[in-house]
């Protein structure tokens, strides 16, 4: 089989992928609505689809104007927010929109304060946990966003904070008004046990400067002047690994955030539309799609199927003699690609290449200047068998170094041959 009649069937098999690849399946990245890991969020996403026929948000947040009313959900930013995002998500908020927002301290949630923020601090919680403090289990649920959910598992969570006041000698935290928005009137949220501290320096220990307290790690409000904001200090809840403890939560969640009360004369409800913001993800959409592509089992059976007909055909043909290896088939190799030499009778410069490297090698292995006539003169003293082996050698490459001689292809392989094997033996020798 020759070399056409294999890229005609690499070319078939690529324009059957095309043809047939329904979308991506699976993606590396953490919190990816197309990642099937234990840390990706594809069952999310595919309830966010069957159920909701949600869609991505792969441009940027000037076509929000179109999806008035509409749900953002902001999965595990990994890029900051400018300020002019900043500005069109309260745009989008002041229009009715409801904003998602899920992030932790190693993504960029805490840089985008609506009064109050994402902090920078892991909490733990040693009244309610599952397994160790890290793996947080919220028990103390408040408001409609709760509505049948008993307990909510967390993994590594951060938690809400806001500025805080002493007022009667208890430290409450106070919502600061928002330009555009007005203040956000919290209505649900969900708290740890007075246990829980933030562990700032991640010792997995409460210091003197870690505060015992209940921390909220989901709010959900409304602002005065209009739309509504849920903060959830950890993407973790959404994971594959754990999004089925948390199914009756996330149930709720998109329960309460999509539903629009109608008045129809039959009554009922719409539901609002649903975005699963990738803008802040780190990665380009287009780059997720050819990742998926490419690990795509229909994929690896086309590449075998190509890769198994191209070796059949390469079957019958005679192979070439094994080509010596080590460092100097590395440095020859290296040579000839940097000489571009279009000739292969003339194989002087890779094998000068290789004799050089020889020279400077047991130059410092047997404690010489890497000089021919010292190095010859060392090897008849300490192994005199080598020096038989290597000595017409070295006088050869001394010639085409001078410009005097010029070898041929076989002629330099069996000669870089010979010192490799004088060199594997010097080596051995500095070992004793």
């Amino acid at each position: 089989m020759g070399k056409k009649t294999a890229l005609l069937l690499l070319a078939l098999a690529a324009l059957i992928l095309l043809s047939t690849r329904e979308g991506p399946s699976a993606l590396p990245s953490a919190y990816g609505p197309f990642d099937g890991g234990w840390k990706g969020c594809s069952q999310f996403w595919e309830f966010l689809q069957r159920d909701y026929r949600a869609k991505l948000l792969t441009t940027d947040y000037s076509v929000l104007a179109q999806y008035r009313g509409a749900v953002l959900i902001t999965l595990g930013p990994t890029e900051p927010f400018s300020d002019w995002e900043r500005t069109q998500l309260i745009n989008f908020l002041a229009g009715g929109g409801t904003l998602i927002l899920v992030a932790d301290v190693e993504g960029t949630g805490n840089t985008l304060n609506f009064g109050v923020k994402i902090s920078n601090y892991l909490l733990r919680d040693p009244g309610s946990y599952e397994r160790r403090p890290d793996f947080v289990v919220l028990r103390n649920l408040e408001g409609e966003i709760f509505s049948g959910v008993s307990a909510i598992l967390t993994n590594y969570p951060s938690y809400i904070e806001g500025r805080r006041l002493i007022l009667g000698g208890r430290i409450v935290e106070v919502i600061e008004p928002v330009a555009g928005l007005g203040t956000l009137n919290v209505t649900s949220k969900a708290l740890t046990t007075p246990q829980a501290y933030p562990d700032k320096n991640r010792n997995g220990a409460q210091d003197p400067d870690e505060p015992s307290g209940s921390y909220p790690v989901i709010i959900a409000g409304n602002f005065s002047s209009g739309g509504r904001l849920v903060l959830i200090a950890d993407p973790g809840i959404f994971i594959n690994n754990i999004i089925q403890s948390n199914r009756y939560f996330v149930q709720s969640l998109l329960e309460w955030a999509t539903k629009v009360e109608t008045s129809t004369p039959l009554g009922g409800m719409e539901r609002k539309t649903v975005l699963l913001d990738l803008t802040h993800s780190g990665h380009r959409p287009e780059l997720w799609l050819w990742s998926a592509w490419l690990t795509d089992k229909f994929f690896l059976l086309s590449l075998g199927l190509v890769a198994a007909a191209v070796y059949a055909g390469r079957a019958g043909r005679v192979k070439p003699p094994a080509k010596p290896r080590g460092r100097l088939m590395q440095e020859m190799e290296r040579y000839t690609k940097a000489s571009k030499s279009s000739t292969k009778a003339d194989f002087s410069l890779p094998f000068l290449a290789c004799y050089r490297h020889f020279l400077r090698k047991c130059g410092r292995l047997l404690g010489t200047e890497p000089s021919p006539r010292e190095i010859l003169e060392t090897l008849r003293e300490r192994l005199p068998k080598e020096f038989e082996r290597v000595a017409e050698t070295v006088r050869i490459g001394h010639l085409v170094e001078q410009g005097v001689l010029r070898v041929d292809v076989e002629t330099a392989k069996r000669l870089i041959s010979n010192l490799r094997e004088v060199e594997r033996s010097v080596e051995e020798w500095s070992r004793r």
